[in-house]
């Protein structure tokens, strides 16, 4: 018969009992065992034996000859190996000079019944794996509270208005504590903390803190964002399909966002990306909202000039503004602190200044 029917024995078995041996002979090279394969062959070892079978199928009884060596003499036989009530099997075992045992085995559950060494490497690979969880988790949880934590700071900030200095210490505490903790942010932090004076009002603090601190980090946001620029139109230029544009252009700007966001402190892992790029999506409208900038800067580049444009370059224009405009609102996303009217970069500064390059 063929292995489904003996379906219920296929697998790898620890034998853990037999007579007329002991179990310290059974273990006496390695963890005695008996494998039943699917492919009608098999094998076991116990003591000095090691041997091969070809096996015979039934519903629970599986019928095989064997042939191998003990301790270097050649041995053969047949047997059978049947399943018990208790979910053992019971292995009878016949030698070809007369002799029989019968041995008694479990299923392997688990990697101790393979050797303590085996077992101990399962133990240690587990055990990483779950501290590599953990590890994941703990750095999800921080990364998205980070991100809750500046969007919390964005909300405190719109209902501020009339608030003094005093009364609003724990929100310019609250933005101090959701910037990035990089040396140069220190060092314009510690200059706000020269420039800043009790008198000042809450408003004043906080433009202080974005003149002083956040410009200097969106300087650098748009200088990736301008290299994004360059290279959205170096892959549309050469990409051979529609799709593999889309497909270039998604993985970028996912990429632009993750950088965006550590930038200003945010550090998202994959929960806060899928969070940001809601936003982003949220925010930015839909694709024709974001078209309407490309309108705009048409317009401005001269509609008659575009329109003598190849199809390939108008794809490029258009991409690129898409790109721009990504970027500033994901600046928008991960800055505590809205833009003043005078800091707010554009999507036709930032194309200007990248073909500049």
């Amino acid at each position: 018969m063929n292995a489904s029917a003996g379906g219920q024995l296929i697998g790898r078995w620890r034998i853990v009992a037999a007579d007329p041996w002991d179990r310290d002979y059974l273990d006496l090279v390695e963890p005695a065992y008996l494998t039943i394969n699917k492919n009608g062959r098999g094998e076991f070892a116990f003591g000095a034996v090691n041997a091969t079978m070809e096996l015979e199928y039934a519903k629970s009884i599986v019928f095989f000859t064997w042939t191998g060596f003990d301790e270097g003499d050649e041995i053969s036989g047949s047997g059978s190996a049947e399943l018990d009530d208790d979910g053992a099997i019971e292995i009878e075992l016949s030698f070809h000079n007369g002799d029989d045992a019968i041995l008694k085995a479990r299923w392997v559950r688990d990697q101790f019944d393979r050797g303590p060494v085996v077992g101990g490497l399962a133990v240690a690979v587990i055990a990483a794996g779950l501290l590599g969880l953990g590890y994941w988790l703990i750095s999800e949880f921080r990364a998205f509270a980070a991100l809750k934590s500046v969007e919390r700071v964005q909300a405190r900030l719109a209902m501020s208005s009339g608030q003094d200095a005093q009364s609003g210490s724990a929100l310019i505490d609250d933005i101090v504590a959701s910037l990035p903790s990089a040396p140069t942010v220190k060092a314009t932090l510690a200059i706000y903390r020269d420039q800043a004076q009790p008198h000042h009002t809450l408003e004043q603090r906080v433009g202080l803190i974005s003149r002083t601190v956040l410009v200097p980090i969106d300087h650098r946001a748009e200088a990736l964002i301008r290299a994004t620029v360059i290279q959205t139109v170096v892959f549309t230029a050469i990409s051979p399909t529609a799709l593999i544009e889309s497909l270039l252009f998604l993985a970028r700007g996912l990429r632009l966002l993750r950088q965006i966001a550590e930038l200003y402190g945010g550090r998202p892992g994959f929960a806060g990306t899928v969070h940001l790029m809601r936003r982003l999506v949220v925010g930015s409208g839909t694709v024709g909202a974001v078209d309407l900038i490309g309108n705009v800067l048409a317009q401005k580049l001269g509609g008659a000039i575009l329109e003598k444009l190849s199809s390939e370059v108008a794809v490029s224009v258009i991409a690129t503004q898409r790109m721009a405009r990504i970027g500033i609102l994901c600046m928008q996303m991960c800055r505590p602190i809205p833009f003043a009217r005078d800091e707010h970069p554009s999507v036709s500064g930032l194309i200007a200044g990248a073909l500049k390059r």
